[in-house]
């Protein structure tokens, strides 16, 4: 803290280490900090697909499982309904809500999944 080592330097005497001053080092780690989470970022944003549900439409909802407590348990329900749209991220889904007692349930984009039914669907 004070440009100093904690602990004695285990080379030689006549090697001398130039340590950058404390305020520098912490500049220093800021500033790669914000380099790594820009490129992480771009990492992230680059597989990211924005999920565009409407109201109406049918979405399964993907169920909390503790690890290696359902394993050969579906990891999603439904079909549910859209009922409104929150937020960007916010869906209002006709799924019942067990601790508030609600018919509906409101939950996160990252939770919820489009379905589609096998009849719709063809092999190419």
């Amino acid at each position: 803290m004070f440009e100093t080592l904690p602990y004695d330097s285990p080379l030689p005497n006549q090697v001398k280490l130039n340590y950058p001053p404390i305020q520098q080092a912490r500049q220093i780690a800021v500033n790669r900090t914000i380099k790594h989470h820009k490129i992480n970022k771009q990492r992230y944003d680059k597989h990211y697909v924005d999920a565009k549900f409407k109201v109406g439409d049918l979405v399964l909802y993907q169920n909390f499982s503790y690890p290696n407590s359902s394993k050969l348990q579906s990891p999603y329900n439904g079909p549910f309904k859209v009922v409104r749209k929150l937020s960007n991220v916010t869906y209002e889904i006709d799924k019942p809500n067990q601790y508030t007692g609600k018919l509906t349930d409101i939950v996160h984009s990252t939770r919820l999944k489009p379905f589609h039914s096998k009849s719709n669907f063809q092999l190419c």
